[in-house]
């Protein structure tokens, strides 16, 4: 063996150097200890390696979540603008902004948001604050949107300290909507009573209540060439009636109202002779009601009992038989105030297609 320090050849079993003086239990712990040392850079470059492969693969990753987020979005933007955007929107996309409408001896009523649900009715959403002291039921009188009536519909309670929120139902996709011109709504005007939930007695009442849209809409102006033209019914005190004739479209008896008074009015209509024929059953007729708001106009139809005109038209063809065309008809027509429901005229009238 040799000395590893100065290269001196030794005996066997040696444990010191002659020449250099140097141990040999000392320099093989040294050598041992280098030799671990030189190793060990490598151990730390193989996990340095390590790292930076498992850091290009976290951020590959990275970068497709991100790709992925990117393309969902652009999908989304192209469905919602196929489906929403550029499709035909609620109301045709009038909304409305939260406002209150009527505050009074702690009443409060806000109109919130302007709903069409999936199934109808559509509805105007109410926030109603009631700090009165005593229960109340809300009911509506009558609605009007850009000056011509619609059907309405809200009656609910209203705690005493309680915030409730209801929904004035809108019945939006009536025929009378369409023939009254009423696009777009932009103005909706309603009245709304506080009633007594025990007597049903009057405790308050609103008046014309404004409710705008983020649209502006056009005064309501009937699509009938008939509206107000064909024959004159009645007319007291800025309530006027006139007869629209017969209109197949809703296959009844029609008038159309104009309402310049200082109340709403609940017209009732009645037919109960058709072409000179009178209805063989006794309780049934056409009958038709609608409220219209003071200031606006309005359409009332009184829809045909079918069953009793197909006994009255069996010895002919039903379709086609004595009662179509319809060329005149006869009954009543009843004024009532909308709000107390008291009578203020009757009138008895008959209806004849001009030539």
């Amino acid at each position: 063996m040799f000395c590893p320090n100065c290269g001196t050849q030794l005996a066997d079993g040696a444990q010191f150097c002659p020449n250099c003086g140097k141990q040999m239990a000392q320099m093989a712990r040294a050598q041992f200890d280098h030799g671990d040392a030189a190793e060990q850079p490598q151990e730390e470059n193989g996990f340095k390696a390590l790292g930076r492969t498992m850091g290009y693969m976290a951020k590959f990753w990275f970068l497709c979540a991100v790709a992925a987020i990117a393309i969902c979005a652009v999908i989304g933007i192209i469905v919602w603008r196929v489906e929403y955007a550029d499709g035909p929107k609620p109301f045709d996309g009038a909304k409305v902004k939260a406002q209150t409408i009527w505050d009074t001896n702690g009443l409060s009523v806000e109109a919130t948001k302007l709903v069409s649900p999936d199934a109808n009715p559509d509805y105007l959403a109410l926030k109603v604050t009631n700090n009165t002291g005593r229960d109340l039921t809300i009911r509506s009188v009558s609605c009007a949107i850009n000056g011509g009536s619609v059907a309405s519909s809200l009656k609910q309670t209203a705690e005493n300290g309680k915030e409730t929120t209801m929904r004035l139902e809108l019945d939006l996709h009536h025929v009378d909507v369409d023939h009254l011109g009423i696009k777009t709504p932009g103005t909706i005007t309603l009245e709304l009573q506080a009633l007594d939930p025990a007597s049903g007695e009057e405790v308050s009442r609103s008046g014309v209540l404004t409710v705008n849209t983020t649209k502006k809409g056009e005064a309501a102006s009937s699509s009938f060439a008939y509206f107000g033209k064909k024959q004159h019914l009645f007319d007291l005190d800025g309530v006027s009636v006139s007869s629209f004739g017969y209109v197949v479209a809703v296959n009844a008896p029609s008038i159309g109202i104009e309402n310049s008074s200082d109340r709403s009015v609940r017209i009732d209509l009645r037919i109960d002779r058709i072409n000179d024929r009178e209805f063989r059953q006794r309780d049934k007729y056409y009958n038709g009601s609608t409220v219209v708001q003071q200031g606006a106009i309005g359409v009332c139809y009184a829809p045909a009992d079918f069953t009793e005109l197909k006994l009255m038209d069996a010895e002919g063809d039903f379709e086609y038989g004595n009662f179509f065309p319809v060329t005149n008809f006869s009954g009543s027509c009843t004024i009532y105030d909308a709000c107390d429901g008291s009578k203020i005229d009757e009138i008895p009238f008959e209806y004849a297609e001009s030539e």
